[in-house]
């Protein structure tokens, strides 16, 4: 390892680089360019050819070549490092034969499941499947250019193959195609699914999504199973399609929709500049990787309140990055864009092209539709138009929207204006972040602190401790140590910051009707979120390893993960996590 980056770091000039992704100005003998990690006017990201560093004194962030690819193209250190190695010319493989293996075989074993998945889909034992998919309107040819497989029922079919192709049951594993169970059997992750493979953003299987055949739904199993994280697969950083759209997305502007079949459909349809997420709501990984293609962002979900909900979220948090933001407005009768793409194709291609601004949809959905309302009519609706207006970065744009809110309310604008004034920001979705690492943090901190504060207010509400031991080691540090105070009946501590916890968990205890089963799904969600963090953290500790050319800390860190992934996968297997 410490060789080939060497080596590459000798072969490839930073600034010659760097020239390939922004545009570079000469500074003294350094270089400046306008950042690609956050949005800014004036230049402050800074290229030192002396050290083959960069830094942005904007937003803090800095490295290497190998640390930009990984931040710019959203990719792990070992993707970074073959991107790199094929640019340079460095034959991995003959530098490090098991760091090479360590990331290499699992982007083989992904293509070798997504071949077998396909090869299943053309069996003619399967033609259910095909008439499935066409079915729902997909065509021969969509099928065909984005690779879609199928899963055979049976529990091992895909493991079997693979050990036949000389492959380790290790590695296998290590892949996320294939589980062991709690008694030591390996089994396929994915059976009687349709398979979509997902791909990284230089065109590399990484992970699937599976959806179950609608026969085989009962309810109890989860129509969507995804690979699990890998070194080489992160989901909150992975938008499904973007492979394929980010040239047109550069020129047109992003279309975002959720899931594959409405990706799929709005492709088919001609709206080749869409992409999806897939097994996790919109992130700011997400947005940071539109972000550096576009700042026009059009979002189309399900035409439904769970929908519109998430919508409203996605609204938030994308003009919290600065996107122009606009709504897809579907006829009623569409529940999703992949519906209107079968009925209607070439209205969904006008629905596209004539998306409203999302100040609009506000003013759709929190106001009676009416051209002009009574004062008293709606002030529910005013006042949480108001809140979205708050968060626009733009005070013209702000400016503007209030003219239009006086127009249709009747309402005086410095009325209008006073009233927003009063909405305390905290009260918003999505503050705008100044830079996106602090949003990241914030966002992190905030999840773990909102599932950890209800979990302990359920524990103390019912003399929940027996069963509060089970979550103890999943709860954040934090929140640990206030169930030790909880549990021993005191009520104050050293620190404002943990009396500040106390008092919120006792005002929300108490608060729910069925507080068992509540527990248990709080306790799955933290569990999902402890693993999720742990692996991040384990990753990032190899990353810095690998970079710093520490072996003993990258053997280290390999089985730390290793074990992590055995740990989860065993809670799972024995029912404690679903």
């Amino acid at each position: 390892m410490e060789s080939q980056v060497s080596e590459i770091k000798e072969k490839i000039n930073i600034v010659d680089f760097l020239r390939g992704y922004m545009t570079v100005q000469p500074a003294g003998k350094n270089f400046k360019a306008l950042c690609p990690f956050h949005h800014e006017k004036t230049p402050s990201f800074m290229i030192f050819p002396d050290r083959q560093t960069w830094h942005c004194f904007g937003c803090s962030l800095g490295g290497d070549i190998f640390t930009f690819v990984e931040k710019y193209e959203n990719v792990e250190f070992g993707e970074a490092l073959r991107i790199l190695a094929e640019k340079a010319g460095v034959d991995l493989r003959r530098a490090n034969p098991a760091e090479y293996h360590y990331f290499q075989v699992l982007y083989k074993l992904n293509e070798e499941a997504k071949n077998f998945f396909k090869k299943q889909l053309k069996d003619p034992r399967n033609k259910k499947v095909m008439d499935y998919l066409a079915g729902r309107g997909l065509k021969p040819e969509i099928i065909e250019e984005f690779e879609i497989g199928f899963a055979p029922a049976g529990f091992e079919t895909l493991t079997l193959y693979l050990v036949n192709l000389k492959y380790s049951v290790d590695d296998i594993i290590r892949s996320g195609v294939s589980f062991k169970t709690e008694r030591g059997m390996i089994m396929d992750r994915f059976r009687n699914r349709i398979m979509f493979p997902l791909e990284n953003n230089f065109g590399k299987t990484i992970g699937f999504t599976g959806r179950l055949l609608p026969e085989f739904d009962d309810g109890k199993t989860g129509k969507y199973v995804n690979s699990p994280e890998t070194p080489i697969y992160a989901k909150s950083k992975l938008l499904y399609g973007l492979y394929k759209s980010k040239s047109f997305i550069r020129t047109e502007g992003a279309v975002l929709v959720e899931g594959q079949m409405d990706f799929l459909m709005s492709w088919q349809s001609g709206v080749k500049n869409c992409v999806a997420t897939s097994g996790t709501a919109l992130t700011s990984d997400h947005l940071s990787s539109l972000s550096r293609l576009t700042d026009k962002l059009t979002l189309g979900f399900d035409n439904d309140e769970a929908g519109l909900s998430a919508l409203e979220r996605a609204i938030d948090l994308a003009a919290a990055y600065d996107f122009n933001v606009k709504v897809l407005n579907l006829p009623k009768d569409y529940k999703d864009p992949a519906e209107m793409a079968e009925k209607n194709p070439e209205g969904l291609k006008k629905t596209v092209a004539s998306a409203e601004e999302a100040m609009e949809f506000y003013f759709r959905r929190y106001l009676p539709d009416k051209e002009n309302l009574e004062i008293g009519d709606s002030e529910k609706g005013i006042k949480a138009i108001l809140a979205k207006m708050k968060i626009i970065g733009s005070s013209t744009k702000r400016d503007f929207w209030i003219k239009k809110l006086s127009k249709k309310t009747l309402i005086k604008e410095e009325i209008l204006a006073e009233e927003m004034d009063k909405i305390k920001s905290a009260d918003n979705s999505s503050a705008a972040p100044e830079t996106e690492p602090e949003a990241k943090e914030k966002t992190k901190v905030s999840r773990q602190d909102l599932i950890s504060g209800r979990l302990l207010s359920l524990i103390s509400a019912n003399n929940y401790w027996e069963k509060g031991e089970a979550v103890l080691p999943y709860l954040s540090g934090r929140h640990q140590r206030v169930f030790e105070i909880l549990k021993n009946n005191k009520h104050k501590s050293d620190d404002p910051s943990v009396d500040g916890l106390i008092e919120s968990i006792y005002f929300m205890a108490g608060q729910s009707e069925e507080p068992e089963k509540e527990f248990d799904k709080l306790k799955e969600q933290l569990q999902k979120e402890y693993f999720k963090e742990k692996r991040k953290a384990i990753l990032d500790k190899l990353k810095r390893a690998e970079v710093g050319q520490n072996s003993g800390e990258s053997e280290k860190a390999r089985e730390e993960f290793d074990a992590l992934i055995k740990e989860e996968l065993n809670l799972s297997s024995s029912g404690k996590t679903k």
